[in-house]
């Protein structure tokens, strides 16, 4: 997944087998059980229940035989059969989620050695050498990769919901065309238009004809059987196609004509039961295959196309899934079955004309389709570019924390600290009073984490440390414009070392173009609106909207011309709802929370 050059430095690299225990799977018989606590995994999910476990929670299931590149997330504790192995982490190596997103970036088809049932070995597993960061990083990691699949997640949903809604537009187009709405004006319920009648289909096609049982197979000089894999919606797809050598009789047995239609006949989706191909010219060069069924149409009772469409519809999908439907798991509809299904039927002359304007609209659905399937796909292709980031350590910039020393001259510090904030904050083009100096510094402290060694008090016009006036009436390095703090003595004051000072800079650079926006009477509001809520959430250690309205409240303001009584009246419900949503965006909630 990463080139051993081109990942961070203090990363390490490391085999599957030395961070995970990789636990075989064994046989469910004996610990089965319908009402069993724990689940039981196969490679592709739950297959039961069981009374037992193999695997604690956290682990990730990776198939042995069968489906292999579909890596399960299991939170609970389970049973893992056979065909599945259960990678259960080493915790103070690599974290379990770490280890689950690993796994779905990784393609274990390259470690398919098997010649029929795609199958790995727990020696190739255990040998997979991957890059391993810290467990902090890898925390951020995963936090990052699920904002991320978060978002493609409600995009997919999306996409799939207007495919849904495209699949009622064709229905409903298909069911107008054939109760013949399409073409008369007026048509009654439950009625065909005048001219109209009901047909069994083996009144209107040739005999049906299965395809041939010969075994074919890719590479073989032949010619080319069309499978189950080759219908399509409504046409031939020929990407995946195998072969076999035939004798003259069964080419001329097995051959097709233009305007044929194949069809699945059995299937262990009953969906797919009945699914339908029309061929074209280009496919009389083909053979069709035992689980198809060949349909001739007699094209001057019935024209291909339309039949096809027919074939499509709600109405004949019912009349097919009803007798195709089995409790042994495979779904079969025979030719007899076949040739009984009710279709209706019309002049060959109003075929044509619900043809052309069927094909006018489904051009458009099949166009819109497209479209929703790419993206579909760009999905999937994101996802995996993702994974493949952040195991190359690209996905996060993540900075190791740095333990340091309280520093010796802590007072000094601290007018670093707010100097540094007035600098940065002009080169923005925003000016501090004393107030917002100390929001901004409140901020810092508690939601960057950049340490200023204060106290911070509820005070009247927000969290206000009252030791710090100390510091802002130090006329060795600071002096009032107006209402303004500014800095002087720079060269002096920032001349000695300050290991947060690019911290600071890229703190105060954010929260300006946060606030940058506003009029200045209307940043003093908001930055103080915000680090109100930021102490309240702070202070009861939680964001439920009527704790923190409550906690407002008691945030009393007792100052000669404020003209409220509390923060609950300052700032409206809504603003305050606003706030809360902010913060649990952008994180800052669980920073706030955080056990000091």
């Amino acid at each position: 997944m990463s080139n051993k050059n081109n990942i961070p430095k203090h990363w390490q690299w490391k085999k599957l087998g030395e961070v995970c225990v990789i636990k075989n799977g064994r046989n469910q018989k004996n610990v089965f059980n319908p009402q069993g606590k724990y689940p039981i995994y196969g490679s592709s999910g739950i297959i039961g229940y069981a009374d037992e476990y193999i695997c604690n929670e956290g682990a990730t299931i990776v198939g042995r035989k069968g489906t292999i590149n579909n890596p399960i997330f299991v939170n609970t504790k389970f049973w893992n059969v056979d065909t599945a192995f259960g990678l259960c982490p080493d915790n103070n190596q690599i974290t379990d989620k770490c280890l689950y997103y690993f796994c779905k970036g990784f393609n274990f088809n390259t470690l398919d050695k098997s010649t029929t049932i795609p199958s790995l070995a727990k020696t190739d597993l255990q040998r997979i050498e991957f890059p391993i960061p810290p467990l902090p990083e890898q925390q951020a990691i995963v936090s990052k990769i699920e904002e991320l699949f978060s978002e493609l997640d409600k995009g997919k949903e999306q996409l799939q919901t207007a495919l849904q809604q495209l699949k009622m537009y064709r229905q409903s187009l298909l069911k107008a065309a054939f109760e013949g709405r399409l073409t008369n004006k007026e048509v009654k319920e439950g009625e065909l238009p005048e001219g109209w009648k009901w047909v069994k289909l083996g009144e209107i096609t040739e005999k049906p004809q299965y395809g041939t049982s010969k075994k074919c197979d890719y590479g073989v000089k032949g010619i080319a059987v069309l499978r189950i894999p080759n219908i399509a919606n409504g046409f031939v797809d020929c990407t995946d196609l195998k072969y076999a050598k035939f004798e003259k009789e069964e080419i001329e047995n097995y051959q097709l004509k233009e305007g044929d239609i194949l069809t699945i006949r059995s299937n262990g989706s009953v969906d797919l039961v009945g699914k339908c191909a029309l061929i074209s010219k280009r496919d009389e060069k083909f053979l069709f295959a035992g689980y198809l069924i060949k349909l001739r149409p007699k094209q001057n009772q019935i024209l291909p196309k339309f039949l096809i469409n027919v074939l499509s519809s709600c109405y004949l999908r019912n009349q097919i899934e009803s007798k195709a439907k089995s409790t042994s798991g495979v779904n079969n509809i025979n030719s007899e079955e076949l040739k009984g299904l009710i279709i209706p039927l019309c002049s060959l002359k109003e075929q044509q004309i619900i043809i052309s304007k069927l094909e006018n609209k489904l051009t458009i659905c099949d166009k819109l389709q497209e479209t929703i399937n790419q993206n579909l796909q760009l999905a999937e292709t994101l996802r995996q570019s993702i994974l493949k980031k952040a195991f190359e350590g690209k996905l996060v910039n993540w900075q190791p924390e740095v333990q340091l020393e309280k520093p010796r001259n802590v007072y000094f510090y601290q007018m670093q600290v707010l100097g540094l904030i007035a600098k940065a904050s002009k080169e923005k083009q925003i000016r501090h009073g004393e107030m917002t100096l100390a929001k901004y510094s409140y901020l810092l402290d508690k939601v960057y984490k950049i340490p200023t060694y204060y106290d911070y008090k509820r005070w009247h016009l927000g969290p206000y440390p009252p030791e710090m006036k100390k510091a802002v009436n130090n006329k060795d390095f600071f002096a009032k414009d107006g209402n303004y703090i500014e800095v002087v003595n720079a060269e002096k004051l920032f001349g000695y070392h300050n290991a947060y000072r690019q911290s600071i800079e890229e703190a105060v650079s954010e929260l300006a173009e946060l606030f940058s926006s506003y009029s200045i009477r209307e940043r003093s509001h908001k930055t103080e609106l915000l680090a109100t809520v930021c102490k309240v959430v702070e202070d009861i250690q939680c964001t439920d909207p009527g704790l923190v309205c409550q906690s407002m409240k008691e945030w009393t303001i007792e100052l000669d011309g404020e003209g409220y009584k509390n923060k609950a009246e300052k700032f409206t419900e809504q603003e305050t709802m606003e706030c809360l949503v902010f913060l649990k965006k952008k994180g800052w909630d669980k920073k706030l929370m955080e056990k000091q």
